[in-house]
């Protein structure tokens, strides 16, 4: 008789990932306790299967989606031959691979044949409960102290960004959720608990005091009308390369008002918390940030095609600073975070190559979810696929300022959610198929 299912075992893993805490091992390493080694153990159980019946993995792996990840996760491994700190880059590497075949490959298999996707999510969510209310008495005890909100979080989370970024991602598809109890398989008579922690998830979110959490939402919120308003997504490619071209021709002066600007981010207004994100005249976070990202561009310009090699960015990016550009917070230890964008961490450590895969995955993801939305027949199904997009945006939006993948908190939010879209798509489709036969 076995002790626990694997799809049980999955889900305790899921709910667990916001409760880990980080350990200490043997050499200098950590983990992220109990979720990571979950999640290790997990992936072993999805290898086990696709090596022993390969052709029940056949669809899911034939996915255009599945096929850029995987090509991702090559390039990652090649880079990894050429990496500055090769050991580094491997852990790198082995981390994707069971980030990939735990949160992606599994989830897809459970939820293509479960109506009720989103509750992968939202054991997620109901995980976080005990973090976001942990840190709000924190708050209050230490009389909602503006100065002291960086380290509330801990020892769930190392800090606000990361804490602020999964709040930001489960809360659209709480919001969902609690519109629609059905997405969840349950009776309507619960809605005012799911209310409850749409609620608190807001609450959370707003003394995390995250400028980018609140911007990403922000984004995820712009989507959704646009999803209400049936815009394609080749027009919405349309518009955001307009806007990148009219951020490029203006540059200049865009910089200009930048360096005008003097709203300050440690504040309690949150109006000029939010504002504070333009100012790169005296904003020590903000200069710091352009700081490493200079740093990025100048290791690309050394190393174009494979980088310094996957994880490596923290440990060799100090030479790459100019002493003009540094910031009282800079370091050149390798013990003070990445570069602080997904965009430009793939640059400096896989190359431009890295950066192209990593866009064609995000436009992938979007341009599938869209569709699934709009072809999509059954509520059920359309209400799924928006919740896991408008929570895959608001990474999205983070990996311009933050990058998180590397960490179980975030990448299992990230996985997970593409996992569901592909698994809607996946549906869809045999749905269409079954339709168009008659069947």
């Amino acid at each position: 008789m076995k002790f626990i299912s694997k799809e049980w075992f999955y889900a305790l893993c899921i709910f667990l990932i916001p409760l880990s805490v980080g350990m200490d091992l043997p050499g200098g390493a950590s983990i992220s306790f109990p979720g990571e080694l979950m999640l290790a153990v997990l992936a072993g159980m999805v290898a086990f299967q696709i090596l022993s019946k390969p052709l029940s993995y056949k669809k899911i792996l034939l996915h255009p989606l599945s096929l850029l990840l995987l090509a991702e996760f090559i390039w990652m491994l090649i880079s990894s031959f050429f990496s500055e700190l090769p050991m580094v880059s491997l852990k790198r590497v082995i981390m994707k691979g069971i980030f990939l075949a735990s949160l992606f490959v599994f989830t897809i298999q459970w939820a293509e044949k479960d109506s009720n996707k989103i509750k992968y999510l939202f054991l997620y969510a109901l995980g976080l409960i005990i973090p976001v209310v942990y840190s709000e008495f924190r708050h209050y005890w230490l009389k909602m102290d503006f100065l002291v909100h960086v380290s509330l979080c801990k020892p769930f989370f190392d800090e606000h960004t990361i804490y602020g970024a999964a709040i930001a991602f489960v809360i659209p598809f709480a919001a969902v959720a609690a519109g629609n109890t059905q997405l969840l398989g349950i009776d309507k008579k619960y809605r005012i608990w799911i209310f409850a922690l749409l609620i608190l998830l807001v609450a959370g979110e707003y003394f995390a005091y995250s400028r980018a959490g609140v911007l990403s939402l922000m984004a995820s919120l712009i989507l959704y009308v646009f999803l209400k308003l049936n815009v394609k997504f080749k027009h919405l490619l349309i518009g955001l390369a307009c806007i990148v071209l009219l951020a490029f021709v203006f540059r200049s002066e865009i910089y200009s008002y930048t360096k005008s600007v003097s709203y300050q981010s440690n504040t309690a207004d949150v109006g000029e918390h939010l504002l504070s994100a333009m100012n790169l005249d005296n904003n020590v976070s903000n200069l710091e940030r352009v700081n490493r990202w200079k740093c990025a561009v100048r290791m690309f310009e050394e190393r174009p095609i494979t980088g310094f090699g996957p994880g490596t960015f923290q440990f060799v990016y100090g030479p790459f600073q100019k002493p003009d550009e540094m910031t009282r917070i800079s370091t050149t230890k390798g013990d003070k975070g990445n570069a602080h964008s997904e965009i430009f961490m793939s640059l400096s450590e896989t190359g431009l190559p890295g950066l192209l895969l990593n866009l064609l995955v995000i436009f992938t993801v979007i341009g599938i979810a869209m569709r699934a939305y709009y072809k999509a027949k059954n509520i059920v199904a359309k209400k799924v696929v928006m919740a896991a997009l408008l929570g895959f945006v608001t990474s999205v939006v983070h990996g311009l300022f933050n990058s998180f993948l590397d960490q179980d908190k975030i990448a299992s939010l990230v996985f997970t959610s593409m996992a569901i879209i592909v698994a809607v798509d996946l549906s869809t489709k045999e749905k269409q198929i079954a339709d168009e036969k008659g069947i």
